[in-house]
């Protein structure tokens, strides 16, 4: 009977320490390190990791932490919300560009979170950005107004990101940026994958491309409407 009795306060003084456990929730943790992706370029100790956090239900952004970086590229948070409506953003912002992790992090099963961020020094220099391939595609036609996709790639060969100047430049002219080619005429040019439609500005035969261009290679996809007359089009662009 004794025997019993001890092993039903045992199991309750284990069920109490579980329920003590899911009633305290904020001993959530991320952690990750921080690479500096350009060569010779040493640990971004001088940036800070953001931390967002955002609820599932409204996908708003509830909070935003902070932590530095140490000597070896090292970050950490604790003490974090591990509610089920919570998940975690985690951005480096590294010469005026945001670097996120790989993916979003959710703490509601597993109180540990990690997430590594590499991020690149900035150039302003074009010079390494190079067109893998670019298509046209008429997608759909009705009389005098044509609808058009033009889809391709491009690589930033360097291991720098490559910042375009301000669209406008100081001076009211053009800045330098990644310039897309658009047939004579193009109508209502908007992004369909790539890019963000708001990094879309006009530029002498096309559009400028005004976010950063980090290495490797990006596939992007524009839509726009070609006005023609007759039976015939001029679709003819200037490639960079």
């Amino acid at each position: 009977m004794t025997r019993v009795l001890s092993l039903g306060v045992a199991m309750l003084a284990l069920l109490l320490a579980a329920t003590t456990v899911a009633a305290e929730p904020n001993d959530g943790t991320i952690d990750g390190q921080v690479i500096n992706g350009t060569a010779d370029a040493g640990v971004p100790t001088g940036d800070e990791v953001t931390l967002l956090v955002f609820g599932k239900a409204d996908q708003a952004q509830k909070n935003q932490l902070t932590a530095p970086i140490d000597a070896d590229g090292h970050y950490s948070f604790a003490g974090l919300d591990r509610s089920p409506d919570n998940v975690y953003v985690v951005l480096v912002d590294h010469g005026g560009v945001a670097y996120p992790g790989l993916a979003p992090i959710d703490l509601e099963r597993d109180a540990a979170g990690h997430a590594d961020v590499q991020v690149f020094d900035s150039t302003a220099s074009d010079a390494d950005i190079r067109f893998e391939r670019l298509n046209l595609v008429v997608a759909s036609t009705d009389p005098g107004l044509m609808q058009l996709y033009e889809m391709g790639a491009i690589v930033n060969t360097s291991d720098r990101t490559f910042v375009p100047d301000d669209p406008t430049g100081s001076s009211g002219a053009l800045g330098h940026g990644l310039r897309l080619g658009l047939p004579h005429g193009a109508l209502g040019a908007k992004v369909q994958a790539g890019f963000s439609d708001t990094s879309l500005s006009p530029a002498p035969g096309g559009v400028q491309v005004t976010e950063p261009i980090m290495p490797g290679r990006h596939e992007f996809a524009l839509s726009f409407r070609m006005p023609y007359t007759g039976t015939s089009a001029d679709l003819g662009l200037q490639v960079p």
